[in-house]
């Protein structure tokens, strides 16, 4: 499984069920997804062979896949307290 990261985050890769520890999984293998946003960034999506807006994802590998986690910054707001008044 190939997984593709866009934005600033990681994914982690766990096995379900039976297959290898490495990225190269047998077929029938459950392989769960899991976003992790690094600071200031949120979780936005996966697309490619997983499409969820969740954290996690679950994949059978019955081929070779290929899925993106995509990041998206968090966008803060600054407020002002000036007066204008005086």
């Amino acid at each position: 499984m190939t997984v593709n990261v866009k934005g600033n985050g990681e994914v982690i890769q766990q096995v379900v069920n039976t297959g290898k520890s490495s990225t190269d999984y047998d077929s029938a293998t459950t392989v769960r997804l899991l976003g992790q946003p690094n600071t200031n960034w949120k979780f936005y999506r996966w697309s490619g062979a997983a499409t969820s807006t969740f954290l996690q994802t679950d994949v059978v590998m019955d081929e070779p896949k290929t899925v993106t986690a995509t990041f998206e910054e968090v966008q803060t707001q600054l407020f002002s307290n000036i007066d204008d008044s005086f």
